[in-house]
């Protein structure tokens, strides 16, 4: 039989980045009460990864949602330091995630509420559909900010969301390449449109 807690695995998509929609619309139709949603490009390199993330839930009474470490995002909460640079061996990563393992292992750390720059960044996010229910869910206007909108409703509804520390993310965050089918638009084009509506400078990838 099944262990419990089950959770649901999705990597969300939708064309013309109505990403918000994508998010309600797998936690409306899944069947169980844990959703993990990943970003195509984030590599988990942790081979207990699904079993810690069961440990996490049952760990963390009160919890909406859970990120994990990455290479890279925007959250400084989620980010490591001393993380291997991007462009590295995926091997080089692989070791680090292993090596972070043996140091945090069963470990959870609650985000905080009150300090900026600590809205989670959606490569790992795993939530729960009481608490999509009780936020009000994600937005449905884009693909970007989205996980950072979701983040500021889960904390006013009143939820938890905390850091799975023996879990490290290699994020590619890839926008080098864009569309190989024309007319056809990837993160790249979307990420470039995204910006120039709001007439502001294209951020580098961190």
């Amino acid at each position: 039989m099944p262990v419990e807690p089950k959770i649901n695995i999705s990597i969300p998509y939708e064309p013309e980045a109505a990403l918000g929609w994508e998010y309600n619309r797998i936690l409306d139709e899944s069947k169980h009460e844990w959703v993990l949603f990943l970003d195509h490009d984030a590599l988990i390199l942790n081979p207990h990864w699904y079993h810690v993330c069961q440990e996490a839930i049952r760990k963390c009474p009160g919890a909406g949602l859970f990120t994990c470490f990455g290479s890279a995002g925007g959250c400084r909460f989620q980010r490591l330091k001393n993380a291997p640079a991007r462009g590295q061996s995926i091997l080089v990563h692989r070791q680090f995630a292993k090596d972070l393992w043996k140091l945090k292992k069963y470990t959870f750390s609650l985000v905080p509420d009150d300090l900026p720059g600590h809205l989670v960044s959606g490569f790992f996010m795993l939530t729960s559909r009481t608490a999509w229910k009780k936020s009000g869910g994600f937005g449905l206007n884009g693909m970007f900010a989205q996980d950072h909108l979701y983040h500021k409703r889960i904390k006013a509804a009143g939820f938890k969301t905390y850091r799975i520390d023996g879990i490290y993310c290699y994020h590619l965050l890839e926008r080098a390449d864009g569309s190989w089918i024309p007319n056809l638009k990837t993160s790249k084009e979307l990420w470039e449109e995204y910006w120039t509506s709001k007439r502001m400078p294209i951020p580098r990838a961190r």
